[in-house]
């Protein structure tokens, strides 16, 4: 063989072992997947990670359902001086003053039922944030005052990872959502954003044989594990402007899906996977009508009984200054008299222990924007029947204590 040829033969072998090194793409961008596990009662992950798009990946191998709802700590703290803050909460029982320093909740993962993981990506800025799951033990005690409460400081330096690519986009208001493309079997990349004020969050869990979406609303009031659902994931509470995206696996079959903060107030809806096609995903309903709600100098005209279901609240403002307002759906057997009582006797006099004290209505209110002199505003919401508080007029900025009076509080019965 001559030295030519010889030469020919090395430069075709040289040029097949190049070519699939040529073809190779660059690689991805590092995706940023933190492991996050999951246990009765407590959670193992790092404790400093890069801020950006931050996948992550939670395993829950505990007996009970687990959420991961990041929340924000004030910059007016260290590291140090949050996990001294609570290792106290912890000892004393009182998370109050923990709580006090942390500002809106920056979402996480959602209810993920025992044995199963769940993927959810959020947008983190830097800072020192808590992590916490605020499910409720059988005997009505926060997972976090057990222990699953941990502290995360997310660094200055940004990961490279970018925003997974959604399959479906869902826009949750005050109180419904709706999602934009219809929902088939397979895996899906939910992305959800809050369009309104006020922290929304979207779970969903697989029914089972004879279970209901009424079912899945009252268990969803009081979050006391374990649930009768498989929750199959979620994301926790986002804030406008902070998306975040889960992702699930559907099969066959119905589901229940809602916001745990809001699920009193009916944003809830089920859905039905087919076999074949998709299925649209809405918790909007025929509205049985308009309820007219008028903030005036002197009094507000609202009515005393109304009829249970979907309506449409309409609030208007006649007076001079921005008003806002908040509705109560109060435990059963609890009255209009049983909140001045609670607000008077304990509220008012700094006794309220979260997680200790119970008030006697839902945690968590309705609650009205600020609406502008002149201006009204409406709310969709469900009415279940019961008894409701509605309180208002309140201008923004003014504390409640020195707003108080019996001309505030507005009993309404739904039957």
């Amino acid at each position: 063989m001559t030295y030519l040829q010889k030469l020919s033969l090395f430069t075709t072998a040289l040029l097949f072992i190049s070519l699939p090194l040529l073809a190779q793409p660059e690689p991805e961008a590092d995706p940023n997947i933190i492991d996050l596990t999951a246990m009765d009662y407590a959670f193992g992950m790092p404790s400093e990670i890069k801020s950006g798009w931050v996948t992550f990946r939670m395993k829950n191998i505990g007996k009970e359902e687990h959420v991961a709802v990041l929340e924000k700590v004030s910059d007016t703290l260290s590291i140090e001086q949050v996990q001294n803050m609570t290792t106290t909460s912890l000892e004393s029982g009182n998370f109050a003053p923990l709580f006090q320093h942390t500002q809106n909740a920056w979402g996480g993962p959602g209810l993920l039922s025992a044995g199963l993981t769940g993927e959810t990506t959020v947008y983190l800025e830097p800072g020192i944030y808590v992590m916490i799951c605020g499910v409720k033990t059988s005997e009505g005690k926060f997972h976090y005052q057990e222990g699953m409460i941990k502290s995360l400081v997310v660094q200055e330096s940004e990961n490279q990872a970018s925003k997974p690519k959604q399959t479906v986009d869902i826009t949750l208001s005050n109180y419904a959502f709706s999602a934009k493309e219809p929902l088939g079997k397979g895996d899906q990349i939910i992305n959800i954003k809050s369009e309104e004020s006020g922290n929304h969050d979207l779970h969903i869990a697989k029914l089972k044989p004879g279970q209901s979406l009424d079912l899945f609303r009252k268990w969803m009031r009081t979050v006391e594990a374990p649930s009768p659902f498989e929750f199959i994931g979620g994301a926790e509470q986002t804030i406008p402007g902070n998306p975040s995206t889960f992702k699930v696996e559907f099969t066959p079959g119905r589901y229940a899906v809602g916001c745990h903060s809001h699920a009193a107030w009916g944003e809830t809806a089920l859905l039905t996977i087919p076999e074949e096609g998709s299925a649209e995903l809405s918790s909007f309903s025929e509205k049985m009508g308009t309820i007219a709600i008028e903030a005036t100098e002197k009094n507000l005209k609202v009515p005393e009984e109304i009829k249970a279901g979907p309506w449409n609240f309409v609030v208007k403002n006649t007076t001079e200054s921005p008003q806002m307002f908040l509705l109560h759906k109060m435990d059963e057997d609890k009255t209009g008299e049983d909140y001045v009582g609670f607000m008077e006797s304990i509220a008012f006099k700094g006794k309220f222990i979260p997680g200790k004290t119970m008030p006697p209505y839902q945690m968590l209110p309705l609650i009205v924007p600020p609406v502008m002199p002149g201006g009204e505003k409406e709310v969709f919401v469900h009415i279940y029947e019961g008894s409701y508080v509605l309180l208002g007029p309140l201008t923004p900025g003014v504390p409640l204590p020195k707003a108080w009076s019996p001309e505030i509080i507005h009993e309404i019965t739904a039957k």
